[in-house]
């Protein structure tokens, strides 16, 4: 299956999920049967069941994702809440931490896009609606 797995609880119900690593206390703990991703932190990608080639570096990163695919969190906390949602990058402490079901939003910085829970295509090419960057831009979205 070509796993790796480091810390207490990584991979816990891994069943025919491949090339996956996780390293870091319950970092990928409920993966069943999701492809390519990386965990580095503690719970990160805690909940991943399906979701596929999603990178996590940060304590709680993607912690709640369950089926999204092809998001990148970096920092402790970064979408957090992201259940679905695909296609997202969040950099930054609580960076889209609300995020549940938006799709391909880019938020960088301190709490950037923190209160988006929906909202997609956030500091899209070219209508740059949501430019996000720096500490606590667009709390409140």
């Amino acid at each position: 299956s070509h796993n790796t797995a480091s810390g207490d609880g990584s991979l816990y119900y891994n069943t025919t999920g491949v090339q996956n690593t996780a390293s870091g206390y319950n970092s990928l703990f409920r993966n069943t049967t999701g492809n390519y991703n990386t965990a580095v932190g503690r719970q990160a990608l805690y909940n991943n069941t399906t979701g596929t080639t999603n990178v996590a570096i940060g304590d709680f990163c993607l912690h709640a994702v369950t089926t999204g695919s092809n998001n990148i969190a970096i920092g402790s906390s970064a979408l957090y809440g992201n259940t679905i949602g695909n296609n997202n990058i969040a950099q930054g402490y609580r960076a889209l931490y609300a995020n549940t079901t938006g799709n391909s939003n880019i938020a960088q910085g301190y709490k950037a896009l923190t209160c988006n829970t929906t909202g997609s295509l956030a500091l899209s090419v070219p209508c740059n609606l949501n430019d996000s960057f720096g500490m606590n831009a667009l709390v409140s979205v």
